[in-house]
């Protein structure tokens, strides 16, 4: 069996730039990442928000479970200032920001968040989104 070794960015470069942001995912591109991986959850309105921990108080400015905010509510979310003043004012991206922004560049491994066991709504807005978009080839769910 041929093995080929591959280095994937955990959040992004989350070393250099906020994790699960846009920018976090630039740099891991810049950085010369094979791949990223990400987490995914659903907002209050359904749609596909990136951010790791249930509530969002550890990465953000909010307070509360990411089911309890709209996308527009977690986009418009400070993610970034707790890691620098040149990240003040970025927000929590949706998989489809993502998506537009790693299309074609890298492997991406979409880790799917759900408190429910079966893997909730999740499971089936990140198949449609995949599917809507090709990309059989570049994404990974886990």
């Amino acid at each position: 069996m041929n093995h080929t070794s591959l280095i994937f960015a955990h959040r992004g470069a989350r070393e250099a730039a906020p994790e699960n942001t846009l920018p976090a995912f630039a740099k891991a591109l810049e950085m010369g990442a094979d791949g990223v991986e990400l987490d995914v959850q659903c907002s209050r309105d359904g749609q596909l928000a990136v951010i790791h921990d249930f509530d969002v108080d550890k990465t953000t400015s909010g307070s509360g479970p990411v089911s309890s905010f709209t996308m527009a509510e977690l986009g418009a979310l400070d993610a970034g200032s707790h890691f620098g003043n040149e990240f003040a004012g970025v927000g929590i991206p949706t998989l489809e920001q993502v998506f537009d922004l790693l299309q074609g560049q890298c492997q991406i491994n979409v880790e799917i968040k759900s408190r429910d066991l079966q893997g909730g709504p999740e499971v089936e807005l990140v198949a449609a989104l995949i599917r809507s978009r090709d990309l059989y080839e570049q994404v990974i769910v886990s």
